[in-house]
């Protein structure tokens, strides 16, 4: 299982709870590691909705330490 597969698996169960629908996940290992999560919801996504989205999922991310740099 590739690092894409295993963020997913980890993301997808609390953006369906959220009810928010994953439209991409990118996974970049450079100078700097970063993972992008697009999402989707009925009537568009506040930043704010955004903001509070990405702090769960980093949270998610160093629990699972699914990313160990």
């Amino acid at each position: 299982m590739d690092i894409l597969e295993k963020l997913e698996n980890i993301i997808q169960p609390l953006l369906d709870d959220l009810q928010v629908e994953l439209v991409d996940l990118q996974f970049n290992k450079g100078t700097r590691t970063s993972v992008r999560v697009f999402v989707w919801e009925d009537g568009g996504i506040s930043l704010d909705r955004c903001s509070a989205i990405s702090r769960q999922i980093a949270d998610i991310i160093e629990r699972k330490d699914v990313i160990s740099e």
